[in-house]
């Protein structure tokens, strides 16, 4: 759901741009499918849910109901 030619990096830009596109663009929640944890890798299988109720993208809201299916991989570092 990153914007075509950005790029989100850290820790605190990757949470503040979740945060808003919950909060501010979509009144949204993750329906969470599938979650597999193993030693410093984490995979999570969710959809997306809610209704486009602010600016996103440069686009207005529109009022539209949106689900989108995310699958996202993380490998924490240093490993625990």
């Amino acid at each position: 759901m990153v914007p075509e030619g950005q790029e989100v990096k850290g820790r605190d830009a990757v949470e503040a741009f979740i945060r808003g596109a919950h909060e501010q663009a979509f009144d949204a929640h993750p329906e969470l499918k599938l979650l597999v944890v193993e030693n410093d890798h984490a995979a999570i299988e969710a959809v997306f849910v809610g209704r486009h109720v602010g600016e996103f993208a440069g686009i207005a809201a529109t009022g539209n109901r949106q689900r989108r299916k995310t699958i996202d991989e993380e490998r924490r570092w240093p490993p625990a």
